[in-house]
């Protein structure tokens, strides 16, 4: 038994030593090499060789020269030049059946990326067989142990199609565990870029990874050029695999390209051959967007074997927001794409809002073609821009090709003009490298030429359009003339003619820029037009137009921006608001940098003045801030400017200090000083006035207003916000202040409290008023005026008014809508009224006698009693004993209604020099002026009480009664007076009338004491200025009187000439008819004797008769008693 047991330990020992032998025979050979190079490349689908492959019984392998090539191309994708393995030994892998993988050594790998024509990377395929290998892996969920990994001189080598090569490297990654279930890694690179993270080996692999990329370990040419500067890279990764997914987010602390940046969180998902991004606040920081950020906040992109998809990907700015959508096939090599987006303007009150669908077909072989629609709506407080455009291009290679842009609609609306340049288009074609105009066409143009030209690679270009009577562009006119012409290249860019042209209006724009430092050189504008004012109504003669003329010189960098500019503005006979000036010019200067702007003139005279300007806007606040400067400025002028109609005088001078944040007027903030002298605007004056403005919190305030005049002072303050300037709220006191009307000597010295709010737009008031005020007249104090006053919105309510006048009283209030003021209600009422004391003002008052009382009433028209107008005025006035020398003044009581386009004196009655006068009249106006139409009735008018009212009256007693009718038509324009008085004369005596007495003395009559039995009648024609006395007849004591005359100007007065004749004769022609000529021709022959007659001269206040032949007035005698007889 023993030596069976011996047996079988010696055999199983030479079993295993032969196993061993044949072992280390196998593992000599190239079996293992080619054995396992097989497995390798079966299990990946790839092709794997290896130069040689050596397995040690301690559980060391080698591989020299290893490679990986694709299984049909079979172009090599990997070289490593050594691979050293530590695993089990040979018997412990045989037991165990585990390879019990502890470290792995790569040195010098090899990374070939090869890029075909079609744009296809050559790893594709072989990333698709390891992820179909990986598939059919066992459970990857299990815990595994991974081994130490040690990669030295890792080499990436990217081809282009053009055999353009570009190498990463050298890269070296070592990766170890940590004890703790996790494997941690890190890579560098030569020139500082590193990375490094842990792996959870096993379970979901859950992994992070942080990274920073330096710019010269990237090296895509490409990359850097589009980048236009280095490329920094910093972030983390962070993911875990799902099933059979990969899910994690990628954040981007730093990627900077150039001058942009990326900064943010992306969500990636990897799942079956698929890539998905979705972007979670991704910002991009960019020059060209003005400051402001774009961020992606939603959407998904995804990228697989067959193409590209964006879905809904939104991307935002401070100021507006847009959705993208489409997809791009790679096997079709076209894509569909759409966009909408919505934002607002810098500027307050801007908004846009459009879309734009794209397509690209772009096959291998046959016409490749592209379509972009665009439809775009922008629009601010002046008005609205909508653009739809579509821009197609086409053929058989893109460096060969045709494109057309043509515009279906662009309009611009405002409240003055629509500019509509719809239907324009232009063809472009590229034969690479040169792209050309082919046309251009403008709609409604007379004439247009056009050619432009770019050759990309020499970057050389010109341009020259010319286009005449572009008639959309001046719908109102001949069209606008449009000239450019320009050229450059990559160093220099030269504007020869820049120009814009309606009749007299033109501007031109020309220099150079150099490229690329952005210098100006040789930059000049120059602009002229006239102040003709188009649609206004051409004078007659015509008037020559003023001619205003710009011409600027400037220079400087345009990037960084850095501009001067100096120059003028000058105008010959121009128009400044209302006002003609002859010759004016404006030195001015300023700067453009990218810190602010800034523009200032030298003192120019204007309107009698000398002013300056400057200003300065600050881009980084944004904060503008301008000064002004004015001196002796003359308000006549600046009236006439403004069109003003009333009459200015006086000098003033200001110093005005702004500052406007944002340009927003509501947060401007301003102080400045204002004084003025010799302030005029009838009836007002002010010998001198000062006072401050300030702008602060949207408030603009005028205080520390002060006025002076002789004595008197006012002083107040007013404000107003900036975003409503039409309410003002004004605040003043006067003390003492004079109000004087000179022609009448009248003066009033006014002491007065107000606050008001007044409504600019609606022409409103709200507030109240104290005024109380000294009357003199001819320097005397004839009494004192008061009044309470409250507005309220369109209704002054004159609450109290009172008086002390002419030692008499006088109180009174109402109430008067302004929107309707013949709807207005009040009273007024005086007592102990003494006239005689104006006597030093109008010295015939000292023959007045009485005091005056009565009462005056307004009130609204009873609707029922069908009245005239709305507004019913009633006056009533006593005044007892009343006389003006021995003329008697008695009572007065009259009736009327006012509307708003008439007045109407429904009753007047008044007992004046002892008889009664009675009458109605009619006003309205009209075009020019006010028509008048009034008639009066009178009777028992005592003719001796007119010479006893006359203290000049030269003529002793007149006696008589006076009774009849006038009628008069007239208007503010005594030119157009007409009308007629019918006067009859009874219970008279005229023999005391110079003409009479020079008939009586003439005809030698005895002229005894009678009774006044006198009669006659008088004709009164009324024709403008010039009253004319048709005829004149009166009989008394036996011999009657005859007569014709006119008062030339009665508006003269006293001094007024008169002329006429009169006629006395003892045979009494009363009675007599005259049936024809022949009768008058015996009356003219037998009043050759008994007869005198006399010629009437001198003016009303000097009357001169003189005793004349009758054959020297007997033409006129004739056709007198033709028209008296045949009545």
């Amino acid at each position: 038994m023993r030596r069976w047991a011996i047996r079988i330990v010696v055999g199983v020992v030479v079993v295993l030593l032969l196993a061993g032998l044949g072992v280390q025979i196998v593992l000599s050979s190239d079996l293992p090499r080619r054995w396992i190079l097989r497995a390798a490349g079966e299990q990946l689908g790839l092709q794997v060789t290896a130069e040689s492959l050596s397995i040690g019984w301690t559980g060391r392998t080698s591989l020299r020269d290893l490679s990986v090539a694709a299984p049909l191309s079979e172009e090599q994708v990997l070289r490593i030049e050594a691979v050293d393995l530590s695993h089990h030994s040979i018997p412990l892998l045989v037991i165990t059946r585990s390879l019990g993988l502890d470290s792995v050594r790569i040195d010098r790998p090899q990374l070939d990326l090869r890029r075909d024509t079609d744009g296809r990377w050559n790893v594709q395929d072989v990333i698709d067989r390891l992820v179909a290998h990986a598939d059919r892996a066992p459970d990857r969920r299990a815990a595994v142990t991974l081994p130490r990994v040690d990669v030295r001189d890792a080499l990436v080598r990217i081809i282009e199609p053009n055999e353009d090569v570009q190498t990463v490297g050298p890269v070296a990654v070592f990766g170890m565990g940590n004890g703790l279930s996790t494997w941690g890694f890190n890579l560098k690179a030569a020139q500082g870029t590193r990375l490094h993270g842990e792996l959870a080996q096993g379970g979901n692999w859950a992994h992070r990874i942080d990274f920073h990329v330096e710019p010269n370990d990237l090296p895509l040419a490409m990359i850097r050029s589009a980048a236009a500067g280095p490329i920094h890279v910093s972030g983390r990764w962070s993911g875990q695999v799902q099933g059979d997914r990969l899910a994690g987010t990628l954040r981007l602390d730093r990627l900077d390209a150039g001058p942009a940046s990326v900064a943010g969180a992306v969500d990636v998902t990897l799942q079956g051959g698929g890539l998905v991004l979705n972007p979670q606040n991704l910002a991009v920081t960019e020059p060209n967007l003005a400051g402001q950020k774009l961020r992606f906040t939603a959407g998904s992109i995804r990228l697989d074997r067959d193409g590209v998809r964006a879905d809904r990907l939104v991307a935002a700015t401070e100021s507006g927001a847009s959705q993208i959508s489409g997809h791009w096939d790679f096997d079709r090599r076209g894509g569909d794409f759409t966009a909408s987006w919505a934002g607002q303007f810098q500027e307050p009150g801007g908004e846009h809002d459009g879309t734009a669908r794209l397509a690209i077909r772009s096959p291998r072989f046959g016409r490749k073609e592209v379509t972009l629609n665009v439809a775009l709506t922008a629009r601010n407080p002046v008005g609205e821009l909508r653009v739809g455009t579509e821009i197609r291009g086409a053929g058989g290679d893109w460096w060969k090709s045709l494109w057309e842009a043509s515009v279906d609609e662009l309009t611009w609306t405002s409240k003055e003009r629509e500019i509509d340049l719809g239907d324009a288009s232009a063809k472009v074609s590229v034969d690479w490298p040169k792209i050309q105009l082919a046309s251009l066409r403008l709609p409604d143009t007379e004439r247009t030429a056009a050619a432009a030209e770019l050759n990309v690679q020499t970057l050389h270009w010109s341009v020259q359009v010319d286009a005449k009577g572009v008639e959309r562009l001046d719908r109102a006119g001949s069209g606008l003339d449009i000239r450019i012409a320009g050229s450059g290249d990559q160093h220099e860019a030269v504007i020869s003619e820049l120009r814009l042209a309606k009749g007299d209006r033109a501007a031109v724009v020309k220099g150079k820029l150099a490229l690329p430092s952005g210098e100006i050189q040789e930059g000049h504008l120059s602009a002229r037009w006239s102040d003709r004012r188009s649609g206004a109504a051409e004078p007659k003669p015509p008037e020559v137009p003023g001619r205003w003329t710009c011409e600027v010189d400037v220079e400087g960098k345009v990037r960084p921006i850095d501009l001067r500019f100096s120059g003028t503005v000058a105008g010959r006979s121009v128009r400044l608001g209302r006002r003609k000036v002859t010759e004016m010019t404006v030195p001015l200067q300023g700067t453009v940098n990218a810190e602010y702007v800034q523009i200032a003139t030298e003192p120019f005279d204007l309107l009698g003045g000398r002013w300056q300007l400057s200003g300065r806007h600050e881009l980084s606040s944004p904060l503008t801030q301008l000064g002004l400067t004015i001196d002796d400025l003359s308000l006549q002028a600046a009236a006439e400017m403004a069109g003003s109609p009333l009459k200015y005088q006086g000098q003033a001078k200001a110093r005005l200090q702004l500052a406007v944040p944002d340009f927003a007027m509501d947060k401007a903030l301003a102080y400045g000083r204002w004084d003025v002298e010799g302030l005029h605007i009838p009836p007002f004056e002010a010998e001198r006035g000062q006072g401050t403005l300030r702008i602060a919190d949207g408030v603009a305030r005028l205080d520390e207003i002060r006025l002076e005049q002789g004595r008197g002072q006012a002083t107040g303050s007013m404000h107003f916000r900036l975003d409503q300037p039409q309410r003002v709220s004004i605040e003043f006191k006067a003390v003492q202040w004079p109000v004087e009307w000179e022609p009448q000597a009248i003066r009033l010295l006014v002491d007065s409290n107000a606050a008001v709010v007044v409504d600019i737009q609606k022409k409103s008031f709200d507030g109240q008023a104290q005024l109380d005020g000294r009357l003199s007249l001819a320097d005397e104090s004839f009494g004192r005026l008061g009044a309470s006053v409250q507005l309220q919105e369109r209704t002054l309510d004159l609450r109290e008014f009172r008086g002390e006048l002419l030692g008499g009283q006088v109180e009174g209030a109402a109430r008067i809508p302004l929107d309707g003021w013949h709807k207005s209600t009040g009273q007024m009422k005086w007592q102990g009224i003494e006239p005689n004391q104006l006597t030093s003002w109008w010295p015939p008052a000292a023959q007045l006698a009485g005091k005056l009382s009565g009462t005056l009433v307004a009130t609204e028209a009873d609707a029922a009693s069908r009245s005239l107008e709305p507004l019913r005025v009633e006056l009533r006035a006593e005044i007892p004993g009343g006389r003006f020398a021995q003329a008697h003044l008695g009572d007065c009581h009259a009736v009327a209604y006012i509307g708003p386009n008439r007045l109407v004196v429904d009753r007047m009655d008044a007992n004046l020099l002892g008889g009664v006068v009675k009458g109605w009249a009619r006003a309205s106006p009209h075009a020019g002026g006010v028509y008048l139409t009034a008639v009066a009735d009178f009777n028992d008018l005592d003719l001796s009480q007119f010479s006893k009212a006359d203290p000049t009256a030269k003529a002793q007693k007149i006696v008589g009664k006076l009774a009849g009718r006038a009628t008069v038509m007239t208007s503010t324009d005594w030119r157009y007076l007409s009308g007629q008085a019918d006067v009859d004369i009874t219970e008279s005596d005229l023999v005391n009338a110079p003409i009479i007495r020079t008939l009586y003395d003439t005809l030698s009559l005895g002229l005894g004491h009678t009774q006044p039995e006198g009669t006659g009648q008088v004709k009164l024609r009324f024709e403008g200025t010039r009253i004319r006395i048709p005829s004149f007849a009166y009989f008394n004591r036996g011999v009657e009187v005859r007569g014709a005359g006119q008062i030339v100007d009665f508006t003269r007065g006293s001094d007024s000439p008169i002329e006429g004749y009169a006629v006395g004769s003892t045979r009494v022609l009363k009675g007599i008819r005259l049936p024809g000529v022949r009768e008058l021709d015996r009356l003219m022959a037998s009043m050759q004797t008994g007869v005198a007659s006399v010629a009437i001269d001198g003016t009303l206040d000097e009357i001169k008769v003189s005793v004349v032949p009758l054959p020297v007035i007997s033409g006129a005698l004739r056709g007198l008693l033709w028209s008296q007889l045949r009545e």
